[in-house]
């Protein structure tokens, strides 16, 4: 195999077999980039589990990949996984996978990791309560609106009906007024006529 042909992805590799497996992990990490929707964090997450675990990958080039799923999960704050159960393994010369220690790196991303879920943590619990907040005021003003409504004194929303029942309460008294004053008036003609006729 010539030396153009030991290179893949960006690495160079010595012996010509591992350079067909690079090739063959470059080849699946095409097939997962297709299917993978990156906004689906616990899908990204299966990816990069289920890669390791069936040790999907034998070079550094699917090694890399796995990192990169790795710290893109971190900056997302995905808290699911603890990413010391599932180390990325480290290729050897000859392209077989072995454990790779966990490094003061991968500590601090993992501290990193911690700050980022307890702060997501304390943000959901803060809208939490900001919902029930919010939910409480929703109902206060609706009680306030049922109060105003069904109330007897006048106020801007029900001003207009309550004056005019008011001014249709005061034209009946009124008109019970005039007609007990004409029934009086009919009686003293009456009785100023009964008295004429009487003399």
């Amino acid at each position: 195999m010539e030396e153009e042909q030991l290179i893949v992805d960006g690495f160079t590799f010595a012996v010509s077999q591992t350079a067909e497996l690079a090739q063959t992990d470059v080849q699946r990490i095409e097939q997962l980039e297709q299917k993978l929707n990156y906004g689906n964090l616990d899908a990204v997450a299966m990816v990069y589990v289920k890669s390791i675990q069936n040790e999907l990958f034998h070079t550094v080039v699917g090694f890399s990949y796995l990192k990169r799923l790795q710290l893109y999960l971190i900056e997302q704050g995905y808290g699911k996984i603890d990413f010391r159960k599932y180390p990325i393994p480290a290729g050897e010369g000859d392209g077989q996978p072995e454990q790779a220690a966990w490094s003061e790196k991968d500590a601090s991303d993992e501290r990193r990791l911690k700050i980022r879920t307890n702060y997501q943590q304390e943000l959901k619990q803060k809208l939490r309560t900001s919902r029930w907040v919010n939910i409480l005021l929703v109902l206060a003003v609706i009680v306030l609106f049922v109060i105003a409504l069904t109330g007897e004194n006048a106020n801007i929303i029900n001003y207009r009906y309550n004056i005019q029942n008011e001014y249709s309460e005061w034209q009946k008294q009124l008109q019970e007024r005039e007609r007990a004053v004409s029934d009086r008036e009919k009686a003293v003609e009456e009785r100023e006529q009964d008295l004429t006729d009487f003399k």
